[in-house]
């Protein structure tokens, strides 16, 4: 957040963030908590620095959020650039919490989705580990049907 100043969020925003933590700790672990809150308090501030005028949830259009998204990937972490999978865990709180806010009929929600699967990016795919030579062929012969196996009545 070295690039915002923090600012104080609006009311109607600041208090339907706060209410929505408020309503998923009753059903997730306090720990999940604290990590989506610093996510959305992170949104927070960077509105609050760079896009004042917004107020509110419902007032937020799509440009709010492809500035955020640019703030992200310009972020500075602890080694070079924000980490894939902070920018992922960020843009993913955000996701759900417009979804959740908007299905549960909140006055503040957003009018229409603002962010997008496209948006939050992919993780990386494991690699497949290859099996030596010998745990190869034990794999085979495991695998391999045994004779009284499929004769057997």
């Amino acid at each position: 957040m070295t690039a915002l100043r923090a600012k104080a969020a609006p009311a109607p925003l600041g208090a339907t963030v706060e209410d929505y933590l408020a309503q998923i700790a009753l059903s997730l672990r306090a720990q999940s908590i604290v990590a989506i809150g610093w996510d959305l308090r992170f949104f927070v501030t960077y509105l609050a620095a760079r896009h004042p005028e917004v107020r509110s949830v419902a007032g937020l259009e799509r440009r709010h959020i492809e500035g955020y998204k640019a703030l992200l990937a310009n972020s500075p972490g602890r080694k070079g650039r924000l980490a894939p999978a902070t920018v992922r865990r960020r843009l993913s709180s955000l996701r759900m919490f417009f979804e959740r806010i908007t299905e549960w009929g909140w006055d503040d929600a957003p009018a229409r989705p603002l962010v997008f699967a496209g948006d939050v990016p992919r993780r990386d795919e494991a690699l497949p580990k290859f099996l030596d030579d010998a745990s190869f062929a034990a794999f085979m012969r495991a695998a391999r049907p045994s004779h009284t196996a499929c004769c057997a009545a």
